[in-house]
């Protein structure tokens, strides 16, 4: 009888070793680590994983979801921008109605934008990293600070708090002075391609100050990072109120236009998002900079 292990004696090989623990309950262990598909008697019985080889991939996709840490953050981006949409939108309010409308202060909403975003990413930005902006989220996507999983539900929570918070003003605000509600409507002289021009600079710049500010390769920064991009969305305004209303941030622009049903040129408000997140990436030898404002980061 010949002393050479079994699975060689056959003319086979053995399955392969099981590398990493599976999240999967234990009876589907072999299944998601694959080693039922490389087992020697699918030889014979010619059994194909089919979906299941599919629901492995999703599995390692989200690797990371199904943790509490995760939905911490989670549920601290959808209460950021909730407290966010409904403290910043409040300051657009014109509380002298249609009848008599009071000028715009531009330097009240755009105060009023800076420094809410500047609290909500002092106060979440050890939970969630303090995103608090769906344009911000895609552009950590882009330079492989968070995984794609990740930010879908961070983008998710996002826009679902906006439209919270914005319902919650609509519901506390008299319907005489409503008005708009804070809706981002691009100015009459003005076309669609120049309000999106604006707009890509103008979170341009908020993007590149968040990056700048939160490299962990610089040693220069000694003030608050959250005030300095609280400044950066206040001079953002400053500049852009009169020309698109200063979004800056899609899911700012999606509470209040669902509240009000108001879709006018919002495409143009949201594709930023996807026109200008490769050009936010910074310099390749900054490529492992930390997003964290000063704090750990949920990964």
């Amino acid at each position: 009888m010949s002393d050479r292990p079994a699975a060689r004696r056959w003319g086979h090989r053995r399955p392969a070793p099981v590398i990493a623990p599976c999240p999967l309950p234990s009876r589907l262990q072999p299944w998601a680590a694959g080693e039922f598909r490389s087992h020697p008697y699918n030889l014979f019985f010619n059994v194909k994983c089919g979906p299941l080889c599919r629901r492995e991939s999703i599995m390692v996709a989200f690797k990371g979801v199904w943790t509490q840490a995760f939905w911490k953050a989670v549920t601290a981006e959808f209460l950021a921008m909730l407290i966010f949409v409904l403290l910043s939108l409040g300051s657009t309010i014109n509380w002298g109605g249609t009848e008599k409308p009071l000028p715009v202060d531009m330097v009240l909403i755009s105060l009023c934008f800076g420094l809410s975003i500047a609290t909500m990413v002092q106060c979440f930005g050890h939970i969630s990293g303090g995103h608090i902006n769906p344009a911000v989220t895609v552009a950590m996507v882009c330079t492989r600070k968070i995984s794609i999983a990740k930010s879908v539900f961070y983008i998710a929570a996002q826009c679902l708090g906006a439209i919270i918070g914005a319902g919650i003003l609509y519901l506390v605000t008299p319907p005489s002075v409503v008005g708009g509600l804070g809706v981002t409507t691009v100015h009459g002289n003005l076309t669609a391609g120049h309000g999106l021009l604006v707009e890509l600079i103008i979170t341009f710049q908020l993007v590149f100050t968040i990056f700048a500010s939160c490299d962990s390769k610089r040693t220069d920064v000694t003030g608050s990072i959250a005030l300095a991009i609280g400044f950066s969305v206040a001079i953002g305004h400053l500049f852009a109120i009169n020309y698109t209303g200063a979004s800056m941030n899609p899911a700012r622009s999606f509470g209040p236009a669902v509240i009000m049903g108001n879709w006018e040129n919002h495409w143009m408000l949201n594709s930023n998002v996807i026109l200008k997140k490769p050009s936010a990436k910074l310099p390749s030898k900054q490529k492992e900079a930390t997003w964290r404002w000063r704090t750990t980061e949920v990964r």
